[in-house]
């Protein structure tokens, strides 16, 4: 695995957490499964950041229900790899064990404020029933816990706050009671799902804002999820590309968002500039719908890379036989069968710009 921090193409060594070749399927009539997720891996070092980005239906969510141990809750369960937390393998945990692990060693931070929130108690009796548990062995009182832990996420009026109900306050301010409960037990790993979601612009960015801090102040992991590169870009030292359930493209952020080598990474690498320069370009097509998968790489029926090679039509290797596994080029992973192609061109192409602009001075 590549970590962020690490030199190209070196192992993580210090692997907070270690997901291998994991595979995940929802349980449908007549037992029948569906395949969401299909032999992901990835390391995130302790104290490290990872942005895991896609599309919907790429299986950002389902990976965040494995990690947390609850996709019993929504009708999945793992078909195949493994979930190493601090060496320990979680894959076929049972709920007694992933009951000592959720909240105090991995916590998680939900696409919707309110789904985290109890619409009818206050936010005080929320955060205190947590508070409760967590200060069980020490001097601190829940109450006291609770008003600290809304300190640490910068939530104004403490006092009047811990009286509201989660309908009485903004968007904002609701995620970051969120984030508070997340972090009762202190954590050694924060996943955020998508938690900018639904909110402007402004808040988005102080929401981002809190959690690079809160993850320096507290020295834990981070894994933060999103369908937009720029919110991962923003925080994350490292960066996986998910696509159809499959990995296309991962490593430094810096390598990703600089010299994307997969033609999925860079169509999102693009968009996110033109977004940037107030417009819009589109990756062509449409992503498959889950687990109904293109043969070969899953990506092909919207790449044109693949006609290039192929001149003009899609590339047989690009549309036969198994999702490609993506294999380290230039200190990355990618997934990519023509990646060195691509970045020969690249060079060629750069060598004539430079030539004819020689010739013009």
């Amino acid at each position: 695995m590549i970590d962020a921090r690490a030199p190209e193409g070196v192992a993580v060594t210090n692997a907070l957490l270690a997901v291998k070749g994991l595979s995940i399927g929802i349980i449908g009539s007549k037992g029948r499964r569906t395949p969401v997720v299909d032999n992901v891996s990835f390391e995130i070092a302790s104290g490290g950041t990872l942005g895991l980005v896609g599309e919907s239906g790429s299986g950002k969510s389902m990976m965040c229900r494995a990690l947390v141990g609850t996709l019993g809750r929504h009708g999945a369960e793992l078909t195949g790899g493994s979930i190493r937390l601090e060496g320990e393998d979680l894959s076929n945990a049972s709920e007694s064990v992933w009951r000592r692990v959720r909240g105090r060693r991995v916590a998680y931070v939900p696409q919707s404020s309110l789904a985290g929130l109890n619409p009818v108690l206050s936010i005080g009796k929320q955060l205190t029933s947590l508070t409760r548990v967590a200060m069980a062995d020490d001097g601190q009182s829940p109450r006291a816990r609770a008003r600290e832990l809304l300190e640490m996420v910068e939530i104004p009026r403490v006092g009047s706050v811990m009286h509201e109900r989660p309908y009485q306050l903004s968007g904002g301010m609701r995620q970051r009671v969120v984030i508070a409960g997340a972090l009762a037990r202190s954590p050694s790993l924060l996943i955020a799902d998508e938690p900018t979601t639904a909110l402007d612009v402004r808040v988005q960015s102080k929401i981002l804002d809190l959690l690079r801090r809160l993850r320096e102040q507290l020295g834990m992991s981070l894994m933060l999820v999103s369908h937009d590169l720029a919110v991962v870009e923003e925080v994350c030292d490292s960066i996986v590309v998910l696509y159809a359930g499959a990995v296309m493209e991962a490593g430094r952020q810096d390598l990703i968002r600089e010299r994307a080598r997969h033609p999925y990474t860079a169509g999102l690498v693009a968009a996110a500039n033109m977004e940037l320069a107030g417009g819009f370009e589109p990756i062509p097509g449409e992503a498959p719908s889950v687990g109904a998968w293109p043969a070969g790489c899953r990506f092909w029926p919207r790449c044109g890379h693949s006609l290039q090679v192929g001149d003009g039509k899609p590339h047989p290797s690009c549309c036969e036989g198994a999702q490609p596994q993506p294999v380290v080029i230039e200190g990355r992973r990618t997934a990519c069968l023509f990646a060195e192609l691509m970045i020969k061109n690249a060079a060629g192409a750069q060598s004539v710009a430079a030539q004819r602009s020689e010739g013009e001075t």
